[in-house]
């Protein structure tokens, strides 16, 4: 069996940025504000899964607000900030989806 060589240069295959997940410190406090007043025990893994879901949710807010954006007839300068507005438009599908 002949072995590939690696490609050097334009073949390269660039690596995925990975976005870090919210802090299972971060997920604690929220569910701990939530359920105020009430004794409930959270697992570390329901504490991962949640932190998950919370970037997973997190990352298509700002994919489909940076699509209102740069939507046609909005000049270029106006097209590199996401505003509040934005994610106003996209949050009730946004939540339906999820």
């Amino acid at each position: 069996m002949k072995e590939r060589k690696k490609k050097k240069g334009k073949g390269r295959v660039k690596k995925k940025q990975r976005v870090p997940a919210f802090p299972t410190e971060t997920v604690h406090a929220l569910f701990k504000k939530t359920w105020a007043g009430r004794n409930v025990k959270i697992h570390k893994n329901a504490l991962l899964l949640s932190g998950e879901f919370l970037k997973l949710f997190t990352t298509e807010a700002v994919h489909r607000a940076s699509s209102q954006v740069r939507r046609p007839g909005i000049p270029e300068e106006d097209s590199r900030q996401i505003d509040i507005e934005h994610l106003e438009s996209i949050l009730p599908q946004l939540v339906l989806d999820f």
